[in-house]
């Protein structure tokens, strides 16, 4: 399992499951932009890009994952 290890990780901030993308695979978002939705419990959360740039998805939509695990990258896009 993929754990946060530079600043361009996204982690999930809960154990849960990644219940759906907002924004598609490659595609640019800005900070604070919802980008995903997250449940734990029958809550759901929604998920923040952390920064601006381009969002690559390290999980698929569905895949249960611990707390601190990398779901997506946010690149420069460079």
């Amino acid at each position: 399992v993929a754990r946060a290890a530079d600043s361009n990780a996204l982690v999930a901030p809960i154990a849960g499951t990644v219940l759906v993308w907002k924004v598609e695979n490659g595609a640019t978002v800005s900070a604070r932009e919802s980008v995903a939705v997250m449940e734990a419990m029958k809550m759901e959360s929604a998920i923040d890009a952390h920064r601006g740039g381009k969002l690559l998805q390290k999980v698929a939509a569905g895949t249960y994952v611990p707390a601190g695990t990398v779901i997506a990258e946010i690149t420069s896009g460079d």
